[in-house]
Protein backbone atom coordinates (compact mmCIF):
# COMPACT_ATOMS: atom_id res chain seq x y z
CA UNK A 1 0.00 0.00 0.00
CA UNK A 2 1.25 3.57 -0.65
CA UNK A 3 2.17 5.81 2.06
CA UNK A 4 -0.06 8.99 2.04
CA UNK A 5 1.43 12.23 2.18
CA UNK A 6 0.64 15.19 4.30
CA UNK A 7 -1.59 17.68 2.52
CA UNK A 8 0.60 20.27 3.70
CA UNK A 9 3.28 19.52 1.91
CA UNK A 10 1.35 19.57 -1.34
CA UNK A 11 1.63 22.89 -3.62
CA UNK A 12 -1.91 23.83 -3.21
CA UNK A 13 -3.72 27.81 -3.67
CA UNK A 14 -1.88 30.36 -1.32
CA UNK A 15 -4.96 31.38 0.76
CA UNK A 16 -4.13 35.17 0.61
CA UNK A 17 -5.79 37.90 3.27
CA UNK A 18 -6.99 40.72 2.29
CA UNK A 19 -4.04 42.38 4.29
CA UNK A 20 -1.59 40.19 1.88
CA UNK A 21 -3.34 41.79 -1.16
CA UNK A 22 -3.27 45.53 -0.49
CA UNK A 23 0.38 44.99 0.68
CA UNK A 24 1.44 43.55 -2.82
CA UNK A 25 -0.21 46.45 -4.67
CA UNK A 26 1.36 49.55 -2.26
CA UNK A 27 4.88 47.85 -2.70
CA UNK A 28 4.77 47.08 -6.39
CA UNK A 29 4.92 43.36 -5.83
CA UNK A 30 4.26 42.43 -9.52
CA UNK A 31 4.66 38.30 -9.07
CA UNK A 32 2.79 38.05 -6.27
CA UNK A 33 -0.37 39.94 -7.95
CA UNK A 34 0.42 37.70 -11.07
CA UNK A 35 0.16 34.43 -9.28
CA UNK A 36 -3.09 36.20 -7.82
CA UNK A 37 -4.50 36.63 -11.38
CA UNK A 38 -2.97 33.48 -12.99
CA UNK A 39 -4.92 31.07 -10.31
CA UNK A 40 -8.05 32.35 -11.74
CA UNK A 41 -8.73 34.82 -8.72
CA UNK A 42 -8.91 37.76 -10.58
CA UNK A 43 -11.73 39.01 -8.91
CA UNK A 44 -9.37 39.79 -6.17
CA UNK A 45 -7.62 42.91 -7.73
CA UNK A 46 -10.75 44.17 -9.36
CA UNK A 47 -11.72 47.75 -8.67
CA UNK A 48 -8.17 48.66 -7.13
CA UNK A 49 -5.80 51.43 -7.11
CA UNK A 50 -2.52 52.41 -6.46
CA UNK A 51 -0.04 55.20 -6.44
CA UNK A 52 2.77 52.65 -7.11
CA UNK A 53 3.99 52.79 -10.85
CA UNK A 54 4.60 48.88 -11.13
CA UNK A 55 1.31 48.42 -9.81
CA UNK A 56 -0.65 50.76 -11.75
CA UNK A 57 1.11 49.59 -14.94
CA UNK A 58 -0.03 45.92 -14.16
CA UNK A 59 -3.48 47.03 -13.00
CA UNK A 60 -4.12 48.62 -16.64
CA UNK A 61 -3.83 45.37 -18.00
CA UNK A 62 -5.38 43.43 -15.86
CA UNK A 63 -8.49 42.97 -18.00
CA UNK A 64 -6.62 42.29 -21.36
CA UNK A 65 -4.45 39.98 -19.79
CA UNK A 66 -7.44 37.83 -17.85
CA UNK A 67 -9.46 37.83 -21.56
CA UNK A 68 -5.70 36.17 -22.76
CA UNK A 69 -5.74 33.64 -19.91
CA UNK A 70 -8.91 32.56 -20.55
CA UNK A 71 -8.33 32.10 -23.77
CA UNK A 72 -5.67 30.49 -23.53
CA UNK A 73 -7.44 27.70 -21.10
CA UNK A 74 -10.44 27.24 -23.31
CA UNK A 75 -7.55 26.91 -26.74
CA UNK A 76 -5.74 24.23 -24.52
CA UNK A 77 -8.75 22.02 -23.59
CA UNK A 78 -10.32 22.32 -27.20
CA UNK A 79 -7.14 22.00 -28.93
CA UNK A 80 -6.91 24.69 -30.38
CA UNK A 81 -3.29 25.09 -31.48
CA UNK A 82 -3.48 27.91 -33.45
CA UNK A 83 -4.81 30.29 -30.40
CA UNK A 84 -2.15 28.38 -28.25
CA UNK A 85 0.74 29.23 -30.55
CA UNK A 86 -0.55 32.98 -30.33
CA UNK A 87 -0.76 33.32 -26.82
CA UNK A 88 2.25 31.03 -25.29
CA UNK A 89 4.74 33.80 -25.55
CA UNK A 90 2.25 36.46 -23.16
CA UNK A 91 4.05 37.30 -20.00
CA UNK A 92 3.75 34.77 -17.80
CA UNK A 93 0.19 32.91 -19.37
CA UNK A 94 2.47 29.79 -19.29
CA UNK A 95 1.67 29.27 -15.57
CA UNK A 96 -1.84 29.59 -15.65
CA UNK A 97 -4.43 27.16 -13.56
CA UNK A 98 -8.08 26.14 -13.88
CA UNK A 99 -9.41 27.62 -11.11
CA UNK A 100 -11.05 25.33 -9.37
CA UNK A 101 -8.96 22.23 -9.40
CA UNK A 102 -5.30 24.15 -9.92
CA UNK A 103 -4.37 22.17 -12.56
CA UNK A 104 -1.47 23.65 -14.23
CA UNK A 105 -1.25 24.15 -18.50
CA UNK A 106 0.56 20.83 -18.96
CA UNK A 107 -2.22 19.18 -16.58
CA UNK A 108 -5.09 20.33 -18.84
CA UNK A 109 -3.57 19.43 -21.81
CA UNK A 110 -2.73 15.88 -20.82
CA UNK A 111 -5.97 15.11 -18.99
CA UNK A 112 -8.01 16.28 -22.11
CA UNK A 113 -5.27 14.21 -24.78
CA UNK A 114 -4.01 17.52 -26.73
CA UNK A 115 -0.56 16.17 -27.61
CA UNK A 116 -0.04 18.65 -30.06
CA UNK A 117 -0.51 21.48 -27.84
CA UNK A 118 1.32 19.18 -25.26
CA UNK A 119 4.29 19.77 -27.40
CA UNK A 120 4.02 23.33 -27.59
CA UNK A 121 4.10 23.62 -23.52
CA UNK A 122 6.81 22.09 -23.36
CA UNK A 123 8.82 23.68 -25.71
CA UNK A 124 8.71 26.59 -23.22
CA UNK A 125 11.06 27.54 -20.49
CA UNK A 126 9.73 26.78 -17.41
CA UNK A 127 6.91 24.41 -18.22
CA UNK A 128 5.07 24.11 -15.12
CA UNK A 129 5.70 19.75 -15.71
CA UNK A 130 5.21 18.79 -12.10
CA UNK A 131 3.40 21.13 -10.82
CA UNK A 132 0.56 19.42 -8.34
CA UNK A 133 -2.92 20.30 -8.88
CA UNK A 134 -5.07 20.03 -5.48
CA UNK A 135 -4.97 16.50 -5.19
CA UNK A 136 -1.65 16.61 -5.56
CA UNK A 137 -0.70 15.12 -8.62
CA UNK A 138 1.38 15.90 -11.59
CA UNK A 139 0.19 15.76 -15.19
CA UNK A 140 2.09 12.63 -15.31
CA UNK A 141 -0.08 10.95 -12.86
CA UNK A 142 -3.42 11.39 -15.44
CA UNK A 143 -1.26 10.27 -18.23
CA UNK A 144 -0.23 6.95 -16.75
CA UNK A 145 -3.94 6.91 -16.10
CA UNK A 146 -4.43 6.93 -19.71
CA UNK A 147 -1.60 5.43 -20.59
CA UNK A 148 -2.75 1.97 -18.77
CA UNK A 149 -6.14 1.86 -20.29
CA UNK A 150 -5.80 -0.99 -22.53
CA UNK A 151 -5.86 0.39 -26.41
CA UNK A 152 -5.58 3.91 -25.05
CA UNK A 153 -3.03 6.39 -26.66
CA UNK A 154 -0.30 6.80 -24.35
CA UNK A 155 1.50 9.86 -26.35
CA UNK A 156 1.30 12.50 -23.54
CA UNK A 157 2.77 9.54 -21.14
CA UNK A 158 5.73 9.34 -23.52
CA UNK A 159 5.81 12.76 -24.18
CA UNK A 160 6.29 13.90 -20.57
CA UNK A 161 9.05 11.48 -20.03
CA UNK A 162 10.84 12.10 -22.46
CA UNK A 163 10.59 15.64 -21.19
CA UNK A 164 12.03 14.92 -17.98
CA UNK A 165 8.92 14.49 -15.53
CA UNK A 166 9.56 13.06 -12.14
CA UNK A 167 8.21 9.51 -11.86
CA UNK A 168 8.15 9.32 -8.19
CA UNK A 169 6.32 12.25 -7.03
CA UNK A 170 3.58 10.90 -4.44
CA UNK A 171 -0.22 12.54 -4.88
CA UNK A 172 -2.61 13.46 -2.00
CA UNK A 173 -3.29 9.57 -1.60
CA UNK A 174 0.15 8.70 -1.93
CA UNK A 175 0.04 6.98 -5.68
CA UNK A 176 2.99 6.95 -8.18
CA UNK A 177 2.18 7.41 -11.51
CA UNK A 178 3.01 3.89 -11.91
CA UNK A 179 0.65 3.31 -9.39
CA UNK A 180 -2.01 4.10 -11.96
CA UNK A 181 -0.47 3.10 -14.82
CA UNK A 182 -0.90 -0.22 -13.44
CA UNK A 183 -3.83 0.21 -12.00
CA UNK A 184 -5.23 3.32 -13.93
CA UNK A 185 -9.39 2.22 -12.56
CA UNK A 186 -8.14 4.32 -9.70
CA UNK A 187 -8.19 6.98 -11.08
CA UNK A 188 -12.07 8.00 -12.70
CA UNK A 189 -11.05 9.65 -15.57
CA UNK A 190 -14.31 11.24 -16.74
CA UNK A 191 -14.53 12.88 -12.95
CA UNK A 192 -11.11 14.30 -14.19
CA UNK A 193 -12.26 15.68 -17.01
CA UNK A 194 -15.20 16.88 -16.07
CA UNK A 195 -13.80 18.89 -13.64
CA UNK A 196 -11.10 19.89 -15.75
CA UNK A 197 -13.00 21.68 -18.68
CA UNK A 198 -12.72 25.02 -19.33
CA UNK A 199 -14.59 27.32 -19.61
CA UNK A 200 -16.35 25.88 -16.60
CA UNK A 201 -20.11 24.44 -17.07
CA UNK A 202 -22.95 26.81 -15.23
CA UNK A 203 -23.45 25.64 -12.13
CA UNK A 204 -27.48 25.11 -10.90
CA UNK A 205 -29.15 23.90 -7.79
CA UNK A 206 -27.70 20.50 -7.99
CA UNK A 207 -23.92 21.38 -8.03
CA UNK A 208 -24.46 24.05 -5.51
CA UNK A 209 -26.02 20.63 -2.90
CA UNK A 210 -22.93 19.03 -4.20
CA UNK A 211 -20.52 21.54 -3.51
CA UNK A 212 -22.07 22.65 -0.02
CA UNK A 213 -22.44 18.76 0.45
CA UNK A 214 -26.01 18.82 1.87
CA UNK A 215 -26.45 14.93 1.72
CA UNK A 216 -29.77 14.78 2.81
CA UNK A 217 -31.30 17.09 0.12
CA UNK A 218 -28.62 14.78 -2.41
CA UNK A 219 -30.31 11.52 -1.04
CA UNK A 220 -33.88 12.85 -0.88
CA UNK A 221 -33.69 13.38 -4.58
CA UNK A 222 -32.12 9.95 -5.22
CA UNK A 223 -34.84 8.15 -2.56
CA UNK A 224 -38.24 10.18 -4.51
CA UNK A 225 -36.73 8.50 -7.95
CA UNK A 226 -34.85 11.46 -9.61
CA UNK A 227 -31.91 10.13 -9.53
CA UNK A 228 -31.50 10.83 -13.14
CA UNK A 229 -31.00 14.32 -12.39
CA UNK A 230 -27.35 13.35 -10.84
CA UNK A 231 -26.20 11.47 -13.89
CA UNK A 232 -22.74 12.62 -14.97
CA UNK A 233 -22.26 15.21 -12.19
CA UNK A 234 -19.37 16.13 -11.20
CA UNK A 235 -18.22 16.07 -7.74
CA UNK A 236 -15.04 17.83 -6.43
CA UNK A 237 -12.04 16.30 -4.44
CA UNK A 238 -14.10 17.43 -1.07
CA UNK A 239 -17.45 16.04 -2.01
CA UNK A 240 -16.20 12.79 -3.53
CA UNK A 241 -17.40 10.64 -0.71
CA UNK A 242 -20.67 11.83 -1.73
CA UNK A 243 -20.57 10.04 -4.84
CA UNK A 244 -19.64 6.92 -3.24
CA UNK A 245 -22.76 6.99 -0.59
CA UNK A 246 -25.66 8.16 -2.92
CA UNK A 247 -24.27 5.32 -5.75
CA UNK A 248 -24.69 2.86 -2.56
CA UNK A 249 -27.60 4.03 -1.91
CA UNK A 250 -29.22 3.68 -5.49
CA UNK A 251 -27.89 0.33 -5.67
CA UNK A 252 -29.95 -0.50 -2.94
CA UNK A 253 -32.71 0.81 -4.12
CA UNK A 254 -32.40 -1.31 -6.89
CA UNK A 255 -32.18 -4.43 -4.91
CA UNK A 256 -35.03 -3.67 -3.69
CA UNK A 257 -37.19 -2.89 -6.76
CA UNK A 258 -35.80 -6.52 -8.41
CA UNK A 259 -36.47 -8.27 -5.23
CA UNK A 260 -40.11 -7.37 -5.22
CA UNK A 261 -39.71 -8.21 -9.45
CA UNK A 262 -38.47 -11.36 -7.98
CA UNK A 263 -41.21 -11.97 -5.60
CA UNK A 264 -38.13 -12.36 -3.05
CA UNK A 265 -39.89 -11.14 0.47
CA UNK A 266 -36.56 -12.76 1.85
CA UNK A 267 -33.74 -10.59 0.10
CA UNK A 268 -36.49 -7.73 0.73
CA UNK A 269 -36.38 -8.01 4.45
CA UNK A 270 -32.30 -7.65 3.85
CA UNK A 271 -32.73 -4.71 2.17
CA UNK A 272 -35.50 -2.60 3.89
CA UNK A 273 -34.77 -1.80 7.19
CA UNK A 274 -36.31 1.71 7.69
CA UNK A 275 -39.10 3.43 6.16
CA UNK A 276 -37.06 6.17 3.95
CA UNK A 277 -36.09 3.02 1.68
CA UNK A 278 -39.62 1.81 2.09
CA UNK A 279 -40.90 4.28 0.15
CA UNK A 280 -38.03 4.47 -2.19
CA UNK A 281 -39.15 5.24 -5.87
CA UNK A 282 -38.06 4.37 -9.11
CA UNK A 283 -37.87 6.63 -11.69
CA UNK A 284 -42.18 6.46 -12.49
CA UNK A 285 -42.45 7.47 -8.38
CA UNK A 286 -43.83 4.41 -7.50
CA UNK A 287 -42.72 3.13 -3.82
CA UNK A 288 -41.99 -0.81 -2.95
CA UNK A 289 -45.47 -0.98 -2.39
CA UNK A 290 -46.43 0.45 -5.64
CA UNK A 291 -44.22 -2.23 -7.44
CA UNK A 292 -45.98 -4.88 -5.07
CA UNK A 293 -49.80 -4.35 -5.49
CA UNK A 294 -48.87 -3.49 -9.34
CA UNK A 295 -46.99 -7.24 -9.67
CA UNK A 296 -49.72 -9.23 -7.38
CA UNK A 297 -46.67 -10.11 -4.44
CA UNK A 298 -49.33 -10.62 -2.37
CA UNK A 299 -46.63 -11.70 0.74
CA UNK A 300 -44.54 -8.65 -0.30
CA UNK A 301 -47.71 -6.05 0.16
CA UNK A 302 -48.61 -7.70 3.70
CA UNK A 303 -45.14 -7.60 4.82
CA UNK A 304 -44.39 -3.93 3.85
CA UNK A 305 -48.00 -3.07 5.37
CA UNK A 306 -47.35 -4.65 8.53
CA UNK A 307 -43.84 -3.00 9.29
CA UNK A 308 -44.27 -0.04 7.58
CA UNK A 309 -48.29 1.15 7.70
CA UNK A 310 -47.64 4.79 6.94
CA UNK A 311 -46.79 4.34 3.24
CA UNK A 312 -50.11 3.41 2.42
CA UNK A 313 -50.94 6.49 1.68
CA UNK A 314 -47.99 7.68 -0.59
CA UNK A 315 -48.59 8.76 -3.86
CA UNK A 316 -46.69 7.76 -7.10
CA UNK A 317 -46.31 11.00 -9.93
CA UNK A 318 -48.87 10.36 -11.72
CA UNK A 319 -51.20 11.10 -8.73
CA UNK A 320 -49.28 13.85 -7.66
CA UNK A 321 -49.54 15.15 -11.36
CA UNK A 322 -53.18 15.03 -11.47
CA UNK A 323 -53.30 16.48 -8.19
CA UNK A 324 -51.66 19.31 -9.51
CA UNK A 325 -53.61 19.40 -12.49
CA UNK A 326 -57.10 19.58 -10.89
CA UNK A 327 -56.41 22.73 -8.42
CA UNK A 328 -54.34 24.49 -11.76
CA UNK A 329 -57.99 23.77 -13.09
CA UNK A 330 -59.33 24.70 -10.50
CA UNK A 331 -57.89 28.17 -9.85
Amino acid sequence: MPTSVQTGVLERRRRDTVEDIYRSIAKGDIEHLEDILLSGRAHLLVHKSSNNIKTKAFLNVLDAYKEKIERFLEAICTGDTKTVEELISYRRIIDAKHPSTMASTIHLATIHEQAEILKLLLKQRNAPIDHRDLDGRTALHYAAAIAGIPGADQECYDLLIEAGAKEHITDSEGYTPDHYKRNPELMDMLQVKGSNKYPRRLVDEIDKLIEERNLPELQRIVLSGDYWRLENRIFPQSSRDLERTLSNLLTRMMGIHQAIRDDDLTALKQLVDDERLASACDDLGRTPLHIAVLLNRKDICEYLLMVFPRIVDRPDKQVIKEALMWKLCGE
